[in-house]
């Protein structure tokens, strides 16, 4: 979809505009892409499900790209790694960067402190 709105704006519509793809030689299941969610994914960004918590409740709001910064609302955190040669598997070099699942979650549980302090 995003290769083709490329395609389409680029070569049709004659656009002066840039789209950065990056490919990889390794197979990602994704998910199926939710019916009205093509101008979110065009843009950037999209819903992957909503939340189930009350509204009222802390809850951690996952992005993939710091480029997103400007569409999500509230406290930020950062994690991130470059990947070149620096680990055999992608689970170590995770855990290389500190972007694993356990520190994902320790970040998260951070911040959701750090931003519950500043409220009181």
């Amino acid at each position: 979809m995003i290769l083709q709105d490329g395609m389409r704006r680029m070569l049709e519509a004659q656009e002066d505009v840039f789209y950065y793809v990056t490919v990889m030689n390794e197979n990602y299941a994704q998910p199926p892409l939710p019916a009205g969610s093509e101008e979110g994914i065009r843009r950037g960004m999209s819903l992957l499900r909503a939340s189930a918590l009350p509204a009222d409740r802390a809850r951690v709001q996952l992005a993939g790209s710091a480029t997103i910064r400007a569409w999500v609302p509230g406290h930020y955190v950062t994690l991130g790694t470059d990947g070149y040669g620096r680990s055999d598997t992608r689970a170590a070099l995770r855990a290389h960067f500190g972007v694993d699942r356990a520190r994902i979650c320790a970040a998260a549980r951070a911040a959701m402190s750090e931003v519950a302090s500043t409220e009181k």
